[in-house]
């Protein structure tokens, strides 16, 4: 895993591109999917992973949680497709644990969603991670899968969030922790970049990232996102 960390969010935009491509030797920033977390001590957890040690358990959830709404005829559209992968971007967003894990082609979108978490939280450390979708260790060892789903019909936050995700099929708890051993195994160091943003306003970054169109509104077009950023620009304390 590499790291990079950036003083302050004005460095975060202006050097990112070039200190990430002059670090990895890609020649396109859109060789990478990013994640944001607010916390630079947080693991890349899937939400599954983070709770559950027995990965059998995975399948065996998907497959309850399709057969309950089936019961129900809870879109039935989505369930027909047989697409285990659909279903569970799906249902992540609404709380299905999975070993699904939310990136997005866009830095400045994983920025937000690290910012957004960092109003609630005394921090001083945002994180961006980026993931080479063109790692060559990965394609020798495998252990990761980038999914991009051929229909977002289903998941019109995803649309919004410019939403790609990865499916964890390692042993490992983490991605952090998977990577470790990817470049033990193969000695080749290409997939993780850490970068640290230092700040000492959330909310001055949010407000400039809402220039850019960014806000809770529009990554969750929603009655929820729409709730969240009330409760945000009234300034309520969760």
């Amino acid at each position: 895993m590499h790291s990079i960390k950036f003083s302050n969010w004005e460095e975060f935009k202006s050097d990112l591109v070039k200190t990430l491509l002059t670090s990895s030797g890609r020649l396109s920033i859109q060789d990478f999917l990013f994640r944001g977390q607010a916390d630079s001590k947080w693991k890349l957890y899937s939400s599954f992973d983070r709770i559950e040690k027995d990965k059998s358990k995975y399948d065996l959830l998907l497959e309850t949680f399709t057969n309950v709404c089936q019961t129900y005829n809870f879109n039935e559209d989505l369930f027909s497709k047989n697409d285990s992968q659909l279903v569970g971007a799906f249902a992540q967003h609404y709380g299905l644990p999975t070993r699904l894990l939310d990136w997005t082609t866009s830095p400045y979108f994983a920025a937000f969603f690290a910012f957004a978490s960092a109003v609630s939280i005394k921090g001083k450390v945002c994180t961006v991670w980026a993931i080479n979708k063109e790692s060559e260790a990965l394609k020798r060892h495998k252990g990761l899968k980038f999914i991009s789903l051929s229909t977002n019909k289903y998941n019109y936050r995803m649309k919004n969030q410019l939403g790609h995700f990865t499916l964890s099929e390692h042993t490992e708890d983490s991605i952090d922790e998977f990577d470790t051993s990817l470049v033990k195994a193969t000695s080749i160091d290409d997939l993780l970049w850490k970068v640290d943003i230092n700040y000492t306003n959330p909310r001055e970054v949010l407000s400039d990232l809402e220039i850019m169109g960014i806000t809770h509104s529009f990554a969750y077009p929603d009655i929820e996102g729409y709730i969240e950023e009330a409760i945000y620009k009234t300034g309520l304390k969760r």
